[in-house]
């Protein structure tokens, strides 16, 4: 695989972490705070740092740290997830909100594991 579309892969998964940091915040400013102070910070945690980590994962692609940050935004997906189903038990969000919110961490989450199977195939400069 080339690195014109490694870069490529990299950038799609970017922009699609960089919707779901908005799509969060905008949830987070919805819900009522006193109540969920914490899942409001943990949330927005979680989804920075995946954001973050789909950058760095761009700059670190030959080093020997990048399974490592991507596995640690795997993790982050499966957080993000479980939050999501919190909010949707505790009835703060409606199912429709969640399922939203889901298949876009579900997406990302696909991606990001490709990525970490392809980074064990030999390189190709094609």
């Amino acid at each position: 695989m080339s690195v014109y579309s490694k870069n490529f892969k990299h950038q799609l998964i970017w922009q699609k972490s960089l919707e779901l940091v908005q799509d969060i915040y905008a949830l987070t400013r919805q819900l009522p705070i006193a109540q969920q102070k914490n899942v409001i910070t943990q949330l927005r945690n979680n989804v920075d740092a995946l954001h973050s980590n789909i950058a760095l994962s761009l700059i670190k692609i030959y080093s020997n740290s990048y399974n490592d940050i991507i596995l640690e935004s795997l993790d982050l997906c499966d957080n993000l997830r479980v939050q999501i189903l919190f909010l949707l038990k505790e009835q703060y969000i409606t199912e429709i909100i969640a399922n939203d919110k889901l298949e876009k961490i579900n997406a990302i989450y696909q991606a990001l594991y490709e990525l970490l199977k392809e980074k064990n195939l030999p390189y190709s400069a094609n």
